[in-house]
């Protein structure tokens, strides 16, 4: 989980924003998974830039649910 209050960083500049958020190649599930990734059930998180902002909200979601959820968000995409 990452904080970035109060340090003029964006949850875009972490590490894992540069391994996962707005990749064109199918990314890494080890680097990319959120939630509990040995969990039997999996999810897609998908969506946009609004969306990658609840990355930890979903890692919560995913961690108190049993869910294993990949991110492939992009910027500008909306799921259609």
């Amino acid at each position: 989980r990452q904080t970035f209050e109060l340090t003029g960083r964006s949850i875009f500049d972490g590490e894992r924003s540069q391994k996962c958020w707005n990749k064109v190649e199918i990314t890494s599930p080890e680097d990319c998974t959120v939630g509990d990734p040995q969990a039997a059930t999996h999810a897609i998180f998908w969506g946009d830039s609004h969306a990658y902002h609840l990355i930890s909200f979903m890692d919560s979601l995913g961690r108190d649910y049993g869910l294993s959820i990949h991110d492939v968000t992009h910027t500008m995409c909306p799921p259609m």
